[in-house]
């Protein structure tokens, strides 16, 4: 078989694999980890919500910036080392209990939201983080569906809190 003959039946069969490989993905995903600290609520709480100083401690996070918006929304614009730009808006406040943050994606191609929940047991203070996810573009599925490394970005930040905390973390995937 001549190799313009296998490159012919090759190109067709992986096309047809991989829409059906897109189509079986979900077009949601949930993933969620708790971190536990050794430290003060109040001092894990103020280091997740100061977000003009994540720079300081945020592995690959060069810059964050409050952006007007007339009508009252709380968002921030993120920008990582790569120079990918992230506007983030603060759904839900609630001092030292929750945060919810919404990615706004103008392509409107999916949607992501994290939550974080805060809790305080004794001397330990907890995070759980959940990332709630809706991708409707095919691409971004096909990406998503072979990059698993969603839990490996929500480990960074909570080794990122610990360092900056200077406490001993333990992390428990939900």
């Amino acid at each position: 078989m001549s190799l313009i003959s296998f490159l012919i039946i090759l190109i067709p069969v992986t096309v047809v694999v991989l829409v059906l490989f897109v189509k079986s993905a979900s077009d949601q995903y949930e993933i969620s980890s708790i971190a536990y600290y050794n430290c003060d609520l109040k001092k894990l709480w103020t280091l997740v919500t100061d977000f003009p100083n994540q720079t300081n401690w945020r592995t690959g996070i060069i810059q964050v910036e409050k952006v007007s918006d007339i009508s009252g929304r709380n968002i921030w614009q993120e920008t990582n080392a790569n120079g990918q730009v992230m506007k983030i808006e603060t759904l839900e406040y609630s001092p030292m209990r929750r945060l919810v943050r919404r990615l706004i994606n103008e392509n409107e191609d999916g949607e992501i939201i994290w939550i974080y929940d805060f809790a305080e047991v004794g001397e330990i203070s907890t995070l759980k983080i959940s990332e709630q996810g809706k991708l409707l573009n095919p691409i971004l599925k096909l990406i998503s569906k072979i990059n698993s490394s969603k839990s490996k970005v929500l480990n960074r930040y909570f080794e990122d809190v610990a360092n900056e905390l200077k406490v001993s973390l333990k992390i428990w995937k939900s």
